[in-house]
This record gives structure tokens, sequence and C-alpha cells, in this order.
């Protein structure tokens, strides 16, 4: 019996042990594929968590796999393919060599939108019909609430991407987990990903784009609906610094 016959799967309680340290360990880019390690932010902790399940998912996207292969269960071909042993086909190869092609491009989804919300820094929100009254509330279709996720989704429709639709902090984390609307979440954030923070006991209290990091504990943002004095609900475009402390998750938006 191969060693991967009973393949690894998102299951609970989570599949544990040597297999799953194994294939966390390839696909931290100990393997034979230029550029390949889609868990090298993840731990050798040999449990086959959500954060293994998503590198396996890109795992078989940059080997090649069509659309409809690709899923989160780590088997016995992938794990030939990682060792070496056995040669992608030809179709995977083409598919692989021309999917990353496309990564060589600056003109990420996560990017476009980031350059979007430039436009709007120093906004603030209109106070003639009360609290949260702003451009972007009226642009989703629903005014007068906390609209920090409502602005990364009107910067992401008026870029190019209509995927990234949210009104949720808290929705945009679960997504994220499941890989849902092209959503993953990271552990190393990149400019124009998503930052999710929890504040005051409430884990989903406020989100924004990550801009850059300032140092080893802080974080550089550019949200709505922040501000100087009230973070989650200030009322404002800008950039702000952040405690890395905060941070509840960083999702990336993948083409």
């Amino acid at each position: 019996m191969a060693q991967y016959d009973v393949p690894l799967r998102l299951v609970t309680p989570h599949m544990r042990g040597k297999k799953v340290e194994d294939a966390q360990w390839l696909m931290k880019g100990n393997n034979p594929f230029t550029g390949l390690a889609t868990y090298k932010d993840g731990e050798l902790d040999g449990d086959y968590g959500p954060l293994s399940a998503q590198a396996t998912k890109r795992t078989k996207y940059w080997l090649g796999y069509a659309t409809r292969e690709i899923d989160t269960n780590f088997g016995q071909t992938i794990y030939e393919y990682l060792l070496g042993k056995l040669k992608l086909p030809a179709n995977r190869a083409n598919l692989r060599k021309r999917r990353m092609a496309a990564q060589e491009r600056t003109d990420t989804p996560g990017l476009r939108a980031f350059a979007e919300a430039t436009k709007h820094i120093g906004y603030k929100e209109e106070p003639t019909h009360g609290r949260n009254d702003n451009k972007f509330g009226r642009w989703y279709g629903w005014n007068w609430v906390a609209w920090c996720a409502i602005f990364e989704s009107y910067c992401f429709a008026h870029s190019g991407w209509q995927k990234y639709h949210y009104a949720s902090v808290e929705q945009i984390y679960w997504d994220a987990r499941a890989n849902k609307n092209n959503l993953y979440i990271v552990r190393t954030p990149k400019r124009g990903d998503i930052v999710g923070y929890h504040l005051h006991g409430d884990n989903y209290a406020h989100t924004a784009f990550f801009d850059e990091m300032v140092n080893s504990s802080t974080l550089r943002d550019l949200g709505g609906n922040t501000g100087p004095q009230d973070m989650s609900n200030g009322g404002m475009v800008m950039k702000q610094d952040r405690s890395t402390s905060i941070v509840r998750y960083y999702a990336r938006v993948v083409r």
C-alpha cells in the first residue's frame, strides 16, 4: 500500500501524524518545482488543518491541475510529483507554465484595489443624515452602518474584481478559511492583502488593506471608517500604523 493511498483530508478532528508533517515539509518548498512553497508560512506541526488544506489546494493549482480537479485532498499522486518521482503530464506542465507567467504580472486584484483605495484617502463621512452616511454605503446598497468592509468591496469592484463583496469582517475570515470567492488565509501579508483586527473582545472589529510592515511589531494599513480617535468607526479613509498584536487574520485575493 502506498503512503498516501488514503489521502489527507480536512476533517474534524484533524488528521495528524508523520504523513501530515511530510506533506507540509514538501509544500514548504522542499520539492523540485521553482517557487512552489505554498506552506511557507505554516509550522511543521503534523496537523492537517485549514492552512495545510489551503496549501494543498494552492499546490495543485501551481502544479497545473485543471480547476475541476483542485481540492484540499493530499494523495499519492501529488506526493510523488513533489518528491520528483513522477513527472507532470504535458497538459499540467503547460498549464503550470501559463499560470506562472500570469503570476509575474504586478496587477493583482489586491494591488489594484489598494491603488483604488489610495484615491479616497482623506474622505470623511457626510453627516447630513446621521452617523455612517457615506458614498461607499450608498453604492453597496446598505448605508448608515459600519463600512470598513464595504469600503474594501467598493475598491475591489471599482478596480475590476467583483467577487469580493462583503459588509462583514467576520464573513471575510470564514470565506478565506474555506477558500471561497478566491480568498485564502496567509501569514505573511503583502500590499493589497486584507487585515482583520480584534479589539475590545470583538474578534472581528475592523478590517483594512495591508500596506507595509513598519517594524517587527507594527504594520501600516489603509482603511475606511477609521480615524485617530476611533479605529473601527472613525468615519474616515486614511493610512494608520497598528500593532501586530491586534491582528486577527491576513487574507489574500488570488486570481
